[in-house]
């Protein structure tokens, strides 16, 4: 089975969690480091979910799968959050790299980008609701290919 990563690439604050949390439809608090279930076209797909990024938690996706992945192995799904210029994208890169994931970006890489993605740092409010359904929308038909 292939091993497919998808990585939600943005500056701190830029809505890559909020983006994770209405994805698998979890609040912030159930986000992270988790497994969830997707349902893509009629199919049950398991995917590792860490919707903070490793910069930002101060460790690796590395250790973070190795905490919380308690089966052999590596999944073979993982949507990850992770900060541009974080001090760990590197290693999550590298991780994903070395063990052969396909890695799709999503990158937000200011708060107005990303197909037209509104975000606004001192209210903090969440995407529009179009531009959020657009970007799960092409999160999820990487699953599905």
């Amino acid at each position: 089975m292939k091993r497919i990563a998808v990585i939600i690439w943005g500056f701190s604050n830029s809505g890559k969690t909020t983006t994770i949390r209405h994805l698998v439809g979890v609040s912030k608090r159930l986000c992270n480091c988790n497994f969830k279930i997707l349902n893509i076209q009629n199919t049950e797909i398991e995917v590792f979910v860490e919707g903070q990024s490793p910069s930002e938690k101060d460790q690796t996706l590395e250790e973070l799968i190795h905490v919380y992945y308690k089966k052999d192995g590596l999944p073979n799904n993982i949507i990850v959050a992770e900060q541009i210029n974080g001090k760990n994208a590197g290693s999550t890169i590298n991780f994903l790299i070395k063990n052969q994931y396909k890695i799709n970006f999503f990158v937000i890489q200011k708060p107005e980008s990303y197909y037209k993605t509104h975000w606004d740092y001192n209210s903090k409010a969440i995407p529009s609701k179009i531009d959020l359904d657009k970007r799960i929308d092409d999160i999820r038909a990487v699953f599905s290919n």
